[in-house]
């Protein structure tokens, strides 16, 4: 490099300064370029996060949802089973009472008693 050093005594501008600074300056612009482009990609990842947890919030509400429904679905044919049986034991009971109290019609041939039992 004695040549650079010579021009440079002399006060002139050497030659490989000129495209050192064009290749800085095309540098800086790529780095420019770079960081924003890398400034939208997070800007679109933030969006992304925040979008995932909404979704994230909606599938946890609509899991509880489907909790709570399944559950009250097995309350309601709890329920419904329930009522059944009550149904059924009432009429059994009043075919019972009703045996009890028309044991003279069954003697007579009613069999009313009969009837209301098979029902069940």
């Amino acid at each position: 490099m004695p040549h650079l050093s010579s021009k440079r005594r002399r006060g002139e501008e050497p030659v490989a300064s000129t495209e050192t600074s064009g290749i800085v300056s095309d540098h800086i612009r790529a780095l420019h370029s770079l960081d924003k482009q890398y400034n939208h990609l997070q800007s679109i990842e933030q969006s992304i996060s925040t979008y995932l947890q909404e979704l994230q919030s909606e599938e946890a509400s609509l899991r509880t949802a489907l909790v709570q429904s399944s559950t009250s679905l097995k309350e309601q044919r709890q329920l419904e089973k329930s009522k059944k049986e009550e149904e059924a034991m009432a009429r059994l009971e009043e075919a019972l009472m009703g045996g009890d109290s028309s044991s003279d019609d069954e003697d007579e041939g009613g069999g009313d008693g009969e009837t209301k039992t098979a029902a069940v």
